[in-house]
């Protein structure tokens, strides 16, 4: 499993917000908590369908964001269970 700590790292949390230009818009809780899906599952298609149901996946989604680009680099940057 992945553990808290690494999806609510202060520093992770840091570069998605960059990564992703969300600002200040978007709290820490939601980023924390998109990641702590994502980061629940082990395959491919569980990790995307997590990042599109997550609190961060709608609100990019509300936003009319690049959701392919976008959800594929938050996939990237989310630790994989262990």
């Amino acid at each position: 499993n992945v553990g808290e700590d690494q999806v609510g790292d202060r520093s992770l949390l840091d570069r998605v917000r960059e990564r992703l230009d969300l600002g200040p818009d978007v709290p820490d809780v939601t980023i924390a908590a998109s990641l702590a899906a994502i980061a629940a599952n082990s395959d491919t298609r569980g990790r995307w369908l997590a990042a599109f149901g997550s609190p961060l996946g709608r609100w990019l989604a509300s936003r009319g964001r690049d959701l392919n680009t976008t959800l594929n680099t938050l996939i990237a940057m989310t630790p994989r269970p262990h």
